[in-house]
């Protein structure tokens, strides 16, 4: 790349030369893309000469690999052994059913893990002890059912979580209330979720998220132990994280559909489905 840079000649021709990918070079310059963007081809021996691409600043070896690159490889499980030198490692559309990283047993430098469309069901226990550095984690449109913040509970530096698409119709809360200390995006639209118990939405909200995603879920506005008010209470408490809050739905007693900001603007006494609820609970849904 240096002696391209300093050719004139070439540079003139260059300037005509637009990045196909990746999506954040999409469409720039070729002239435009910082030097250190720029990654080497990996040709050595372990899950680098298989169907994985390993990336990084130097093609010899001098400097380890910072990018595992296995998207849409067929992969039935996490390639061992893993190098701890990836920044960044991309295993998307894969078959991995369940997610497991037993064989890796050293600390990784990882910040990026990109797992989605991999058909995960089962994520074993414990199977981000090694990765302490991890900042974001994806899992969309995976077929995971219950949603266990026990399995997070070493990603101490995760701040951006996403489950989108997946068929969860569980969550549960870890006893810790300190696990995922500093997350601050956490997307769980477009699952089974009808309802989310006290404890779970206190959970949340104490984590000061900057950005949650819900909708897409069956939520049940109306429950015989008036649950479905109590999470209308919450929503109204943290609308203002809520990126997807103007679609966000609910399914009153008669099985329709409504949108979240028309229930919350209508007196909650008209809503037959709220006679069971105290008129204290009533009125804290009405005074916010």
């Amino acid at each position: 790349m240096i002696w391209l840079r300093q050719n004139p000649f070439l540079l003139n021709f260059i300037r005509f030369v637009y990045c196909e990918d990746v999506v954040t070079h999409k469409y720039l310059p070729f002239q435009m893309v910082p030097i250190d963007h720029f990654l080497c081809m990996y040709n050595q021996s372990g899950i680098c000469d298989t169907k994985c691409d390993c990336l990084g600043p130097s093609a010899t070896g001098e400097i380890p690999p910072t990018v595992l690159w296995c998207e849409g490889q067929g992969l039935q499980k996490i390639p061992d052994p893993l190098p701890s030198s990836f920044i960044s490692m991309h295993l998307a559309n894969n078959n991995i059913s369940v997610l497991n990283f037993e064989k890796v047993n050293v600390l990784m430098q990882t910040t990026f893990l990109d797992l989605q469309d991999c058909l995960i069901e089962t994520i074993l226990p414990g199977p981000f002890i090694n990765f302490p550095w991890l900042e974001e984690l994806n899992l969309d449109n995976n077929l995971i059912t219950v949603l266990k913040f026990e399995d997070f509970r070493h990603l101490k530096s995760l701040k951006i979580l996403t489950l989108s698409r997946n068929k969860i119709t569980q969550v549960q809360q870890h006893p810790n209330q300190f696990v995922l200390p500093i997350l601050q995006v956490l997307s769980l639209d477009g699952n089974n979720i009808s309802g989310l118990n006290h404890d779970i939405q206190q959970f949340l909200l104490g984590h000061q998220l900057k950005r949650l995603h819900l909708s897409g879920n069956p939520w049940a506005c109306d429950s015989d132990t008036c649950l479905g008010l109590e999470w209308l209470v919450w929503i109204d408490e943290i609308h203002v994280i809520l990126s997807d809050f103007n679609s966000l739905t609910c399914i009153i007693s008669n099985q329709t559909t409504m949108q979240v900001t028309d229930l919350l603007s209508n007196p909650i006494e008209e809503y037959p489905m709220y006679k069971a609820c105290t008129q204290e609970q009533i009125t804290t849904l009405v005074s916010l």
